[in-house]
């Protein structure tokens, strides 16, 4: 068995292990650096959103939000005119139905 002739080897070599782990330890370097950029990067964009307090505001002023108001009790009240004239209506012609006789 140990004087076996004509095998592949099926390792590497010690030079091309070398350059292999070399460029793995580069590779890994590289990340690590692209990481901390990405980290700083994230940081600084928090730190401005975190600076922009109040710019940008979710509600309407008072003067807008009074008017919206009014215009939705006006709203209603139109409304509830038109359900009592709708009822109104209605009722007269059930009783001008009621008083048809002899049809």
């Amino acid at each position: 068995v140990a004087a076996q002739v004509g095998r592949d080897s099926k390792g590497l070599d010690a030079e091309t292990e070398k350059l292999r782990q070399e460029a793995a330890a580069e590779s890994a370097r590289r990340k690590a650096q692209e990481a901390q950029q990405t980290a700083e990067h994230a940081k600084s964009l928090q730190e401005g959103v975190a600076a922009q307090v109040g710019r940008d505001s979710k509600g309407l002023d008072a003067e807008t939000e009074k008017l919206r108001q009014e215009a939705a009790a006006e709203s209603a009240r139109r409304k509830a005119q038109e359900a009592q004239q709708t009822a109104e209506h209605a009722k007269s012609l059930q009783e001008g139905v009621a008083a048809q006789v002899g049809r």
